[in-house]
């Protein structure tokens, strides 16, 4: 197996989630997600809009030239991995 190399993707790991929630399970993608997983732990503070409230709470990225990588209204994907945000 030389020359074999694997690379995660959250893009794949998002698709894949709502494929089985609208498919297989019958809801939609927000709905099981909150239903499946937030709400039976509790997660509150955890959602799928980011309000400007929401936003104060998250952290700034940072590009590797120092900048401070600001999130940004409309480049937001609506994916599980990128779009929860949690206290």
């Amino acid at each position: 197996m030389d020359n074999t190399r694997c690379h995660y993707s959250n893009l794949a790991f998002s698709l894949l989630a709502h494929v089985l929630a609208e498919k297989v399970v019958g809801l939609d993608y927000q709905h099981w997600i909150s239903d499946s997983i937030l709400d039976r732990l509790g997660m509150e503070d955890t959602g799928f809009d980011i309000t400007p409230g929401i936003q104060s709470q998250m952290a700034v990225g940072v590009y590797t030239s120092g900048q401070p990588a600001a999130l940004r209204p409309g480049l937001v994907p609506a994916l599980w991995a990128d779009v929860l945000h949690g206290s």
